[in-house]
């Protein structure tokens, strides 16, 4: 099982052009090694991480409940 729901994070991606993992770090200021890790479903971020992907992908706390706590 995934650490976070890949599905939805990936459908906010492409809702935003985000088509890269690089693109992905640079909009949430997060590493490059820990933005591949959450994408792939291969780590749940720790707080910070997590408070910069919402802020930087601008989810609102419904979607960003549907990515980081339901899957």
């Amino acid at each position: 099982m995934d650490a976070i729901n890949t599905v939805e994070l990936k459908k906010v991606l492409a809702e935003q052009n985000i088509d890269t993992i690089k693109e992905f770090a640079e909009v949430c200021d997060i590493d490059r090694n820990i933005a591949a890790k959450v994408y792939r479903g291969k780590a749940k971020p720790g707080s910070e991480t997590m408070f910069k992907i919402v802020a930087g992908l601008k989810l609102s706390p419904t979607r960003a409940g549907k990515i980081f706590f339901t899957f």
